[in-house]
């Protein structure tokens, strides 16, 4: 199947090569950086917190406690079997995902280094 750009079966790299020349002014919601859904027209964070899917259950504790809330349990559900992230990135998709989510990556302190 063809969607344009996209086409079904595309590989990791021609995906970012293709995301890469969209401007988040032009790109569908899914596809534009996190940091426009949280931020001002001046480029200022809005929210004073920031959970991430990849520390939920300590993030919605910290939630829950700014709310006084009782603390929720997540299950861990469809856990995914693939290896960490980093491992798909060659040192010229990190650069170009670099550049393109730069903002992202600083906002929400991302890295590429395996500790």
């Amino acid at each position: 199947l063809d969607y344009g750009a996209f086409y079904s079966g595309m590989s990791f790299n021609s995906f970012v090569d293709v995301i890469g020349e969209i401007p988040d002014s032009k790109s569908e919601k899914h596809f534009r950086s996190q940091h426009t859904f949280i931020s001002d027209k001046e480029g200022n964070v809005l929210p004073d917190f920031i959970g991430k899917f990849e520390s939920i259950g300590k993030d919605l504790d910290v939630i829950c406690k700014q709310m006084t809330l009782k603390n929720v349990d997540l299950p861990h559900l469809q856990k995914s079997a693939r290896n960490d992230f980093r491992s798909y990135y060659s040192e010229d998709l990190i650069e170009k995902v670099g550049l393109r989510f730069k903002r992202d990556i600083e906002i929400f302190n991302y890295k590429f280094d395996i500790d």
